[in-house]
């Protein structure tokens, strides 16, 4: 039987028997042109946190000329290799990314020409100098494949957003239970600027009662003298 380095070594170089097969657009058929391609067109940025590393060695190799051999490419996949391997064998959430993008980017063109009516709130300034004509879609699936649609570079007042940002905060701070004993998670049916009570907590963490209590909740203690 064959020992566990020795299938290990089998299992990299068909790994890389599958990248050279690799296709992609432009004069350049490197292998670093290949991984990048191979990244990029299953929707995933060069920048993601998990590959970020083999980025910056291979954008320094691109630059001298180099390319990767056999051996550098089980040296840089080896920290993430089940990630790459699932890349290479398309067992993604979207297995069709290039059919994805087009059917999501012709829904959003469709919307985007519809008058949902509405108005620029003028009471707070930050609120008052957004255009009202822009218009962005952003979908980021739970393997990291990203799609980007419309003005998705142009800065957004957060506002009432961050409290679920502020939320989850202190949801991974101190557990449910914790947070149960400080504000609830039913509909309040009131404005957002609520600060009504339930019991003598708010409704929810998404009115203004709500969001008051998270951020008092958040690092509780770390701060205190």
């Amino acid at each position: 039987m064959e020992n566990t380095s020795v299938k290990a070594e089998k299992r990299f170089l068909a790994e890389f028997d599958d990248l050279q097969m690799i296709g992609c657009p432009g004069s350049s058929q490197s292998s670093i042109a290949k991984m990048k391609h191979l990244l990029t067109s299953k929707g995933f940025e060069l920048d993601d946190p998990r590959i970020k590393d083999i980025i910056v060695i291979i954008d320094a190799l691109e630059a001298q000329g180099a390319d990767i051999d056999f051996e550098m490419f089980k040296d840089l996949i080896r920290p993430c290799y089940t990630f790459f391997r699932r890349i290479l064998q398309n067992q993604l959430v979207i297995n069709d990314y290039d059919n994805y993008y087009k059917k999501t980017n012709k829904l959003f063109e469709k919307l985007k020409k519809e008058d949902c009516g509405g108005f620029i709130p003028n009471y707070i300034p930050q609120l008052a100098k957004v255009n009202p004509d822009g218009f962005a879609v952003s979908i980021c699936t739970t393997d990291g494949q990203i799609l980007n649609f419309g003005d998705v570079d142009n800065y957004v007042c957060m506002h009432h957003i961050t409290s679920v940002v502020t939320y989850l905060s202190a949801l991974e701070q101190h557990g449910q239970d914790f947070l149960n004993s400080y504000i609830g998670t039913e509909p309040s049916g009131q404005c957002f600027d609520s600060l009504e009570l339930k019991d003598g907590i708010p409704h929810n963490p998404l009115i203004s009662s709500g969001i008051l209590t998270c951020c008092s909740l958040l690092f509780q203690g770390k701060y205190m003298v």
